[in-house]
């Protein structure tokens, strides 16, 4: 499938609709693939358009698996087609883009364009849900956008945005228009040598914002350009349309053979070395050559510093033409200074009061909780907090944003429990005693557990861009290192299962390194993506759970000690994921033959000694991984009589979940069960099956068909050899 230009995330939704069309051997990606992957994806802004328009987005995903499960399988002929309702719509997600101002195009404008090129499998789901596609405003305003879009045939209209024109229907000054990097951009272009400016760095913002205050004081008569335009050239979407390098380059040449018909265009490209289907750095400074040599155009490139070698390894001509201005990252002050300025536009828009103080606290807040760019960011969440407001009002008087409308905007995007975001202290002080309700006999894993959290979620937190807490888990078998995690997951996220689980079992090789990095290869053209990528790019807020790292393979324990120490890594693709908010819990087991090695003795007292446990850890584990741990917790053997009120809380729970009445359980039953937990390697992991065989296998037996509405309470004991029953 042709890869448009499209963000990473919604690379990904594309990924993900053809490989299960691959998988369920449909033979065509239609609308249907591409919208269940989408909602999959769980974006805050497709999920809220969907609640405003009163679609549940979980009836939505069920309807739409169970039209998949449907759907007829096709002789497998290898390579899956395209239905021409998922091609229109991948195409119209890029006008929607475009007509936006976006440089991607993102999740929301592919919803808008499946929604509008609904075929009817997808119209028909609609229905179902009660929502008449066709009545929906946003997709009436689609068909204007689409019509005046298709009417523009030339190569400037399909592959570039006019930054001028942009900047003339804004009518307000740009933010970047008194920075002294775009007055660097607009002295370089007035030279008559080294005038192709190169901005080379990330300064933690779009470079189109300086780009757009180029525009406007060109407008102004600065720099002596007449009657100019400035273009930014879309790229990717070039790469998209082709398929072939050569394809490519003969487009590339016809746009600027279209381009030159305007005297005064000036081309910005946001990527001088942009990465052609996986290939490499593809060399534009060489095919702009010929342009810059005639004077046809005058080009203002960007590219990361790793490219600058790149730069340097030019013929003499480009070498005198570029000219390199350095981007320094955006100081704090400078960032929420812009903001500032921004704030403007949402209160206008939704007749609310932003405070420059809440607008710092939105700064901060997504700086914590969410990965985008600092400014995009914090926009957004302003934009979420100011819409809540304004909805909840139902009037026309203008209202202050306040924090508790921050707090309640980050808590529903992300699913993340309002205490956490606004950081309540009696709710952290409260983590032990909830863990502890879950888990038995482990008191000093669970307030060395707490301990970690609580320290993270503070101001004190000396680097809120790293994991949110770095732990290690060691212990026997069936002890409760599994259900703490569980357990943690629902304190944390109101969701025992919100956990991206690794078995690290499955990294015993060097080789399988590139699975969790991905892999790029030139030779076939194909890519293959990161598996961490995909699951931090999913659940940005969760629990990552390392099974049994001492099985990893050194490199690949590297690889994570690395990771965790910048907060961050950058996959195959280019791709910066950031581990900001993510939980990490890496296990180690004390299998029987390794207790010994590990520092535990159970026949005795004393469960362990702490300083085998880590020298014991030390020869099994990367020194830098070890050494950048937040908390080596030891779980110890369970005593007896932790063993019964366990055993006793779970069956108790599962006979109540099966029929709702009092059940009484004797000690001679528990004391049994007990006895038959000790026997198992995996300890409490064993306790359904044996519930299944000793207790619930019988009890079916016995009870048959009888109506247990007449009973109130039901006794079950054990006499020495079986079940019994009053």
């Amino acid at each position: 499938m042709k890869r448009y230009n499209f963000s990473a995330q919604l690379q990904q939704v594309i990924q993900e609709a053809e490989n299960r069309a691959v998988a369920e051997k449909h033979g065509v990606i239609v609308p249907l693939h591409l919208m269940a992957s989408l909602l999959g994806l769980n974006d805050p802004k497709v999920e809220y358009w969907l609640k405003i328009h009163n679609i549940d987005p979980q009836k939505l995903l069920a309807l739409l698996d169970e039209a998949l499960l449907k759907k007829e399988k096709a002789p497998d002929k290898g390579e899956v087609k395209i239905s021409d309702h998922t091609r229109e719509a991948l195409r119209l997600s890029g006008i929607i883009a475009m007509e936006s101002q976006e440089a991607e195009v993102k999740p929301l404008h592919l919803l808008l364009a499946l929604l509008h090129e609904a075929d009817g499998e997808l119209s028909a789901l609609f229905t179902d849900l009660g929502v008449e596609l066709s009545s929906l405003d946003d997709l009436i305003y689609i068909d204007e956008l689409k019509r005046s879009f298709t009417e523009d045939k030339s190569l400037i209209g399909q592959f570039s945005v006019d930054i001028s024109q942009l900047v003339r229907q804004r009518k307000r000054k740009p933010l970047a228009t008194d920075w002294k990097t775009t007055g660097s951009l607009l002295e370089v272009l007035s030279r008559i040598y080294k005038n192709v400016p190169l901005l080379v760095g990330r300064p933690g913002i779009d470079k189109s914002i300086m780009i757009e205050g180029l525009a406007w004081r060109m407008a102004r008569g600065e720099g002596r350009f007449d009657s100019c335009r400035v273009l930014h050239v879309l790229t990717d979407a070039m790469m998209g349309h082709v398929k072939e390098a050569n394809a490519f380059v003969e487009l590339l040449h016809q746009f600027l053979n279209e381009a030159a018909e305007h005297s005064g265009t000036i081309l910005y490209f946001d990527e001088i070395y942009p990465d052609f289907y996986g290939s490499g750095p593809l060399d534009l400074p060489g095919l702009l050559k010929s342009a810059l040599r005639q004077g046809i155009v005058r080009i203002i490139g960007a590219t990361k510093r790793e490219n600058i070698s790149l730069i340097l390894d030019q013929d003499l001509f480009l070498k005198e033409k570029i000219q390199i201005i350095k981007l320094k990252h955006l100081s704090a002050d400078k960032v929420l200074n812009i903001i500032y300025a921004s704030k403007s536009e949402i209160e206008e828009y939704h007749n609310v009061i932003i405070s420059a103080p809440l607008a710092t606290q939105a700064f901060y807040l997504s700086a914590q909780f969410f990965a985008n760019d600092e400014i995009e960011g914090t926009l957004q969440l302003l934009d979420m907090a100011a819409t809540r407001v304004r909805l909840k009002a139902r009037t026309q008087t203008q209202r202050r944003l306040k924090s508790e409308d921050l707090y309640q905007a980050v808590s529903d995007s992300l699913g993340v429990p309002l205490w956490r975001i606004s950081g309540e202290r009696e709710y952290y002080d409260a983590i032990p005693e909830m863990l502890k309700e879950r888990i038995i006999g482990q008191d000093d894993a669970v307030e060395r557990v707490a301990r970690v959290i609580t320290t993270r979620e503070t101001p004190f937190n000396v680097n809120p861009r790293m994991p949110n807490g770095i732990m290690l888990f060691v212990g026997p078998r069936g002890v409760g290192k599994k259900e703490l995690i569980h357990g943690l997951a629902e304190v944390l996220f109101g969701d025992p299962e919100r956990i991206s689980v690794f078995d690290m079992a499955r990294y015993e090789e060097p080789e399988s390194l590139w699975e969790l990095t991905g892999y790029s290869d030139k030779a076939k053209g194909e890519i293959y993506p990161s598996i961490l990528t995909r699951v931090l790019q999913k659940y940005p807020l969760s629990i990552l759970f390392l099974e049994e790292i001492d099985k990893a393979c050194p490199d690949v324990q590297r690889f994570f000690a690395e990771v965790f120490k910048t907060g961050a890594f950058e996959d195959s693709l280019g791709q910066q994921v950031s581990l900001s908010g993510v939980t990490v819990v890496m296990t180690v087991k004390a299998y029987e033959e390794k207790k010994k090695q590990l520092g535990f003795t159970p026949d005795s007292e004393v469960d362990y000694d702490v300083k085998a446990v880590h020298e014991g850890l030390a020869s099994l584990l990367d020194p830098e991984l070890m050494g950048i741990m937040d908390q080596v917790v030891i779980f110890k053997e369970l005593r007896d009589n932790e063993l019964k009120k366990i055993i006793s809380r779970n069956l108790t729970d599962t006979l109540r979940d099966k029929w709702d009445i009092e059940w009484a359980i004797s000690e001679r039953l528990l004391g049994f069960l007990v006895d038959e937990v000790k026997k198992e390697k995996d300890k409490l992991r064993s306790m359904e099956r044996l519930f299944q065989a000793h207790v619930f296998s019988p009890l079916a037996l016995a009870l048959g068909r009888m109506d247990l509405s007449e009973r109130e309470r039901v006794a079950l004991g054990y006499n020495g050899k079986e079940l019994t029953i009053e």
